[in-house]
C-alpha cells in the first residue's frame, strides 16, 4: 500500500488521484489487492484491517463527490467489507457475532466498524448483523467509558482511536434513520 502510495506519487504528481485509483483498480480487478495491501500493511499493528478500511472510505468519497455511484461500486464495497470481516476473524480467532465485548481491541473493532457501516452507507446491507453487533459494543463501551477514550490494545490507549467508531455510530444512525447513539457520541 504504502509503495501503491509512492509510486503513484512519483509516476504522476499532476494526476495523484487519477493515477492511484488507476493502479488500485488495477489491483482490485486482478485479484491481488489484499495481498498486495497485506504485504505492505504488514508491520503496523493495524496492518489487517487498514487496507480495507481506506478503500471503502475513497469509495465513499467518490460517491459524495458524484465520480462514481454506489451501484457501480456495490461489487467492491461488498468484497472490501468481507475480506475486512475475514481478516478480523483471522487476526481475533473469533468472529464479531460470538464477540462478547472489545477484548481491548479497540482500534481494529473501531476501525471495522467505520468500515462496515461506510459500506451501509454506500448501500450494502450484506453485513448488516454485524454492523448490528459493533454498534451495540460499542454504544455499550462508550457509555460505560464515560467519555473517556476506549482501549486501543491490550494495556494501551490512544485516545484518537476511539474517533473510528464514534463516527461509524453516527454513519449507523444516519443510515438506519435514528438518534439511538447521539448520547454516546456526545460523552
Amino acid at each position: 500500500m504504502i509503495a501503491l502510495l509512492l509510486s503513484c506519487a512519483l509516476a504522476a504528481p499532476a494526476s495523484l488521484p487519477e493515477t492511484l485509483r488507476a493502479r488500485h483498480d488495477a489491483l482490485v480487478d486482478a485479484g491481488t489487492w489484499d495481498d498486495a495491501a497485506l504485504a505492505q500493511a504488514k508491520a503496523m499493528p493495524e496492518g489487517g484491517i487498514f487496507p480495507f478500511v481506506f478503500p471503502l472510505l475513497a469509495y465513499a468519497n467518490l460517491v459524495a463527490d458524484g465520480t462514481a455511484t454506489r451501484e457501480a461500486l456495490r461489487p467492491r464495497v461488498d468484497a472490501m467489507a468481507a475480506d475486512a470481516l475475514a481478516s478480523t476473524q483471522r487476526h481475533l480467532g473469533r468472529t464479531v457475532a460470538t464477540l462478547d465485548g472489545l477484548h481491548d481491541q479497540g482500534t481494529w473493532l473501531g476501525e471495522l466498524h467505520l468500515a462496515l457501516s461506510v459500506a451501509r452507507w454506500l448501500g450494502s446491507t450484506r453485513h448488516d448483523k454485524e454492523r448490528a453487533r459493533l454498534d451495540a459494543l460499542f454504544h455499550e463501551a462508550l457509555a460505560a467509558s464515560a467519555g473517556h477514550p476506549l482501549p486501543s490494545y491490550p494495556g494501551l490507549v490512544w485516545p484518537f482511536d476511539t474517533m473510528p467508531p464514534v463516527l461509524a455510530l453516527r454513519v449507523s444512525d444516519a443510515v438506519d434513520g435514528t438518534h439511538r447513539h447521539d448520547a454516546v457520541v456526545r460523552a
